[in-house]
C-alpha cells in the first residue's frame, strides 16, 4: 500500500514531508518516491525510482520551497511501471495529484478506460506512458499504457476548466471513477490548500502550533509535535490549511457506501489481528500480511458485506493502540521486491 504525507503551514514544507515519509516507507513503500510543493505560484516537484533517501542524495527534493505540500512513496510496480511514480502534473504544471488505492471497485478498469478516451480525444496529453503487457493500465491509441492516476487527475482537471470548484470537480471526477482510494492534490487556483478525498484509505490529520500535518498513519507524525489527531471523513472532500480541516459539501455521489470503523468492528478487528500477531518474534508479519488478512479473511466483523471496506485504516489504528500499550515489538528486515530491495517492518506480540 501507498503512503502519503501532506502539510500546509508556517514552515518549510519539504523537510517535514520527507521525515514524515520516511517514518511510514517501512510499513509499506519505498520504490518510488516523490514530493510536490506550492511556492510564488509554482508548483515544484521531484520524484526518483528509489526510497526516500534517494530522493534526497540525488535531488534538491529537501530544499524544493513553500510552506504547503505533499508527498508519496509506493511499494512495489515493475520496471515498466516505474514511469508511473506519483506525483503526478497536469500538462501545465497547475496540479500536482498523488493517490493511495487499490483497483477494487464494479467496472473500475472498464471505466477507467473509457474516460482515458476520452480524454485523449479532447486533446489531453499524459505525461508518464509505459508500454505494460497488462490490461489494467488504459492505453492509448498509439499503444501505449498510462496510470489509472494520472486519468483522474485529468479527469479532475477536465472538471475545472468548466469553471466549477476544485472540491465540486474532485467529487464529480472520483465518483466517476470510484474506487478503494484516498486522493490528495494541490493546484494552484488555491495555493494555501491541500485537498483530499478519501473513500476508503486512511488519512490522518495533526493540528499542531505550526500547521496542519497529513500521514496514511499517524506513525508517521514528528516525535514532539503534540495536537489534536483525527482521521478524515468518509466521502466528502476535504480542504487542509495552516489553521486546520474543513469538510466542504461536496461529496461522491452514486456510489457504494463504506462501512464505518465502529466501536463493534474495532474491538473484534484488535481481537483478530492480535491473534494474527501472537508468538510470531520467529516469523514475524508485515503490514500487508495483516491488511491482506483482515480484508480477505475478516469481513465478517464488518456490519454488512461491502466489496470496499477499510482494512487498512483498521489495521494502522490497531498497530498504533498496541504500540501505545508498550505490546508491539517491530524489528527490520530486508525484502526483495520486483528487482528491488526494501527494508521492511516486521511485526509481533509476544505471549
Amino acid at each position: 500500500m501507498c503512503n502519503i504525507a501532506g502539510y500546509a503551514g508556517t514552515e518549510n514544507a519539504a523537510p517535514k514531508l520527507l521525515e514524515m515519509l520516511r517514518r511510514q516507507q517501512a510499513f509499506d513503500g519505498g520504490v518510488c518516491t516523490g514530493i510536490a510543493t506550492i511556492y510564488d505560484g509554482r508548483i515544484f516537484y521531484r520524484k526518483v525510482v528509489g526510497d526516500v533517501d534517494t530522493l534526497i542524495r540525488t535531488t534538491d527534493a529537501m530544499s524544493l520551497p513553500g510552506t504547503i505540500g505533499i508527498a508519496h512513496t509506493r511499494p512495489g510496480g515493475s520496471p515498466e511501471t516505474y514511469a508511473f511514480a506519483h506525483p503526478f502534473i497536469t500538462d501545465n504544471e497547475d496540479m500536482a495529484y498523488v493517490t493511495n488505492g487499490t483497483t477494487r471497485g464494479d467496472g473500475y478498469q472498464e471505466k477507467s478506460q473509457k474516460a482515458c478516451t476520452s480524454l485523449e480525444e479532447a486533446g489531453y496529453s499524459f505525461r508518464d506512458r509505459a508500454f505494460v503487457n497488462h490490461s489494467f493500465f488504459p492505453k492509448l491509441k498509439d499503444g501505449s499504457n498510462v496510470s489509472c492516476v494520472e486519468v483522474r487527475m485529468n479527469m479532475v482537471d477536465k472538471y475545472l476548466k468548466e469553471e466549477i470548484s476544485i472540491p465540486d470537480a474532485m467529487a464529480t471526477a472520483l465518483s466517476e471513477l470510484y474506487t478503494d482510494n484516498v486522493s490528495v492534490l494541490l493546484n494552484l487556483i488555491e495555493p494555501e490548500k491541500i485537498f483530499a478525498l478519501r473513500t476508503t484509505r486512511p488519512m490522518a490529520t495533526l493540528l499542531a502550533d505550526d500547521g496542519t500535518y497529513m500521514a496514511t498513519t499517524r506513525f508517521a507524525f514528528p516525535e514532539g509535535v503534540n495536537g489534536e489527531v483525527t482521521q478524515l471523513p468518509l466521502s466528502h472532500v476535504c480542504e487542509i490549511t495552516k489553521d486546520g480541516v474543513k469538510v466542504t459539501e461536496s461529496k461522491l455521489s452514486g456510489c457504494e457506501d463504506v462501512c464505518e470503523v465502529t466501536p463493534q468492528v474495532y474491538e473484534e478487528g484488535y481481537k483478530r489481528i492480535c491473534e494474527m500477531l501472537s508468538g510470531k518474534k520467529d516469523a514475524p508479519l508485515y503490514f500487508d500480511d495483516l491488511e491482506i488478512g483482515v480484508y480477505n479473511n475478516m469481513k465478517d466483523i464488518w456490519p454488512k458485506e461491502h466489496s470496499l471496506v477499510q482494512d487498512a485504516r483498521l489495521v494502522y489504528d490497531v498497530l498504533w493502540q498496541l504500540r501505545c500499550e508498550g505490546r508491539l515489538k517491530t524489528t527490520y528486515r530486508m525484502m526483495n521486491s520486483s528487482g528491488h530491495t526494501k527494508e521492511r517492518i516486521y511485526m509481533w506480540l509476544e505471549d
